[in-house]
């Protein structure tokens, strides 16, 4: 999936991956120093857009999950609230990047030089991040503090929105910075760290049970199909994908619903069985605890904003209608 790339006001740049869901936007803090926002919903980006050559010195994950390959065919995995600081061999990012789950956002700052005093000004320097991971070997993998993970959640949604002007940028990323530099970060000592092959079989068993929502396998089943005792097979799929089998096929339909319903026509309880629940009371249920709302409620409530501009217009004046005839349905029902 290669990327798009356009600036926008305010100096900011967005480069797009395929679909516009799948952006990283970008702020140039000063001269050399970029502070970026990465909202992605897919599994795989190649990295051909501008800034291939930047070098991250601080990686910082508010959702979702990321991949992060190391030597010996080994890999770890950034996780929320997870942090990833340092870079003293100036590397540069990577050619590709893979987000098990299909979704990641995140924040990073990159820099041109390995060696940076733009920021001195400031009575700071970047440096100290590379000090921070010289003391945790290999991974150099930490979990933010609450206050942390606040500081970078705010950054994130202002670049995802871009609703502040370079200046303002500037202010939240020094604050984030400075709390970092004086209050340091929890070193994951323990990370897990997962084999080719264990990443290999987590990936098949995840391609096999997405293909077909509607089909449900056991765990029996799986661990059959992949030689595997149940124990182990749960291990490596939660090793890769951090969560469930279960939750991460309930999340994964969930979100499939979510679609059906705002861009088809087809009917709830079609949507239900296409999600693997036979019955359509138990799937509101879910979707209801999952959103907040009703599958009926859900598609009213969404429909008209996708369609206002295309030719969908008398699917959206029949959803007060359909609206009525589902609501007393069993999808209401506990």
């Amino acid at each position: 999936m290669n990327a798009a790339a356009s600036t926008l006001e305010k100096g900011l740049m967005r480069m797009v991956y395929g679909q516009t869901e799948n952006f990283v936007l970008c702020a140039p803090l000063w001269d050399g120093i970029y502070l970026c926002a990465n909202h992605i919903r897919c599994n795989h980006i190649k990295n051909t857009g501008p800034g291939s050559d930047w070098i991250p010195v601080l990686n910082c994950c508010i959702d979702g999950r990321c991949e992060t390959a190391l030597p010996r065919d080994t890999y770890i995995y950034m996780e929320k609230g997870f942090m990833a600081a340092g870079n003293a061999d100036g590397t540069t990012t990577a050619d590709e990047f893979s987000y098990p789950g299909g979704f990641y956002d995140g924040i990073e700052v990159f820099v041109t030089e390995p060696d940076m005093d733009t920021l001195e000004e400031f009575g700071l320097d970047l440096s100290f991040l590379n000090e921070m991971a010289a003391g945790v070997p290999v991974s150099a993998l930490f979990r933010m503090t609450q206050r942390q993970m606040g500081l970078a959640s705010d950054l994130f949604e202002h670049l995802v929105q871009a609703d502040l002007e370079l200046p303002q940028y500037r202010f939240l990323a020094l604050q984030f910075l400075y709390e970092l530099k004086t209050h340091g970060a929890t070193a994951l000592e323990k990370t897990a760290f997962v084999t080719k092959g264990q990443r290999q079989i987590a990936s098949e068993i995840e391609s096999l049970i997405s293909a077909d929502l509607s089909r449900r396998y056991t765990l029996q089943e799986l661990a059959g199909r992949f030689g595997l005792g149940e124990i182990t097979l749960k291990k490596y799929f939660r090793l890769v994908y951090g969560e469930s089998i279960s939750g991460y096929m309930r999340r994964k339909r969930i979100a499939f619903a979510r679609q059906e319903l705002v861009w088809t026509r087809r009917s709830v309880g079609e949507i239900a069985a296409a999600c693997g629940y036979e019955n359509q009371g138990k799937f509101g249920e879910v979707f209801r605890r999952e959103t907040g709302v009703t599958p009926s409620e859900y598609r009213c409530q969404n429909i008209a904003e996708k369609t206002k501009e295309g030719p969908g217009q008398a699917f959206v004046s029949t959803c007060g209608a359909e609206h009525l005839q589902l609501s007393g349905s069993r999808e209401d029902s506990k």
